[in-house]
């Protein structure tokens, strides 16, 4: 039978309930808060600095503190029905914890936008006209089907604007009809028309909020979905295939990091981040793909030391080549050997093209 984290164990048998209060607040000052400010800083590109008026940042902290009141409150109820439910992975509880309140709030703020990002996916996917697909970096572009998927260069912010600027009003005029407007929903001729003046490979989140703009949409989402998490881990509504084709990806990538070398394994996943160099080894609890407790196996650690790493991660070369006895230049190249046969191995597994 499976047992409760063992960072759970000292509040759960707790019997004085001062001091299973005071093991509660720990447990969410020390283990919870830590990785629930770094999802949401990531995903709303806040700061979480009290002084910090932009609204973003204020429905940030409000995510925060609603993320640490539901962990109290769910802590308590598993101390006191402890053989009802177990939580087995605490740190990857509180990442599910997270994402589900920054996907709840995003949903609730921009209902729209998710909206036309769902319509847009669906006409990408079912269009032989358009191509949608993943980069090395795991970002969801899109372009014309005729597009070369492994084109070096994405749309650059200013390309997107200076279209904005200099067309807007003329695509608007030529291919948005009322019904459109009122539905939220682009058609194939504006996508078509963005794509060819673009010319060039351009990322989903983008070209949604460049049709928001187009569409005269007041609502715009604020937050980017640069990082491998944000599309894997908060779809913005309940399509079955995009969901299964994101666990599959993942659990094969999991399986290929497991045929690794040992040193290997360990060059990439102490030091696996997003594109902003936060840890992306949570992943793997958050989606249940495996446990903290086999990746600790993978790396060759106890479950108790990796634990304590868990905050640190991603951790330096420097710290990596001095656990695995080599160099840093010799951890660089294992990583590189890594993510050289990784390429290989996931090749077609990256993104989706449609109607090929």
């Amino acid at each position: 039978m499976p047992l409760s984290d063992p960072l759970l164990l000292p509040f759960l048998a707790e019997k004085d309930s001062t001091k299973a209060d005071e093991l509660l607040s720990e447990l969410v000052t020390a283990n919870a808060q830590p990785i629930a400010s770094g999802i949401i800083r990531i995903k709303l590109r806040s700061s979480l600095n009290q002084n910090d008026g932009r609204h973003q940042n204020q429905d940030a902290l409000e995510i925060l503190n609603d993320v640490r009141t539901s962990l109290v409150g769910q802590l308590r109820a598993l101390k006191a029905r402890q053989d009802d439910k177990i939580i087995a992975d605490f740190k990857g509880y509180i990442a599910v914890v997270t994402y589900n309140a920054c996907a709840k709030r995003l949903r609730e703020k921009y209902p729209r936008w998710w909206r036309l990002k769902n319509r847009m996916r669906y006409l990408l996917t079912h269009s032989s006209q358009f191509a949608i697909w993943k980069n090395e970096r795991n970002e969801w572009l899109c372009g014309l089907q005729s597009c070369p998927a492994d084109r070096p260069r994405k749309a650059s912010r200013e390309e997107i604007e200076a279209l904005k600027s200099s067309v807007a009003s003329s695509v608007s005029r030529e291919f948005i009809t009322e019904e459109h407007a009122k539905e939220d929903g682009p058609s194939a001729d504006l996508l078509n028309t963005i794509f060819q003046r673009l010319n060039t490979p351009v990322e989903l989140d983008d070209v949604v909020n460049l049709i928001t703009d187009i569409y005269g949409i007041s609502e715009k989402s604020e937050t980017g979905t640069e990082e491998i998490d944000q599309e894997t881990l908060m779809a913005p509504g309940p399509r079955v295939d995009d969901e299964l084709e994101r666990r599959q990806y993942l659990e094969r990538l999991w399986a290929e990091i497991g045929k690794l070398p040992e040193r290997q394994r360990a060059a990439i996943l102490l030091n696996l981040k997003d594109s902003r160099g936060n840890s992306c080894v949570g992943l793997f609890p958050l989606t249940g793909i495996a446990t903290m407790r086999q990746i600790a196996g993978a790396l060759n650690i106890e479950a108790g030391e990796f634990a304590a790493l868990w905050n640190d991660l991603p951790i330096d070369d420097l710290r990596i080549a001095d656990r695995l006895g080599v160099t840093r230049q010799q951890v660089i190249n294992l990583r590189k050997s890594a993510r050289e046969r990784l390429a290989r191995r996931m090749k077609g597994n990256i993104g989706v093209r449609a109607n090929s």
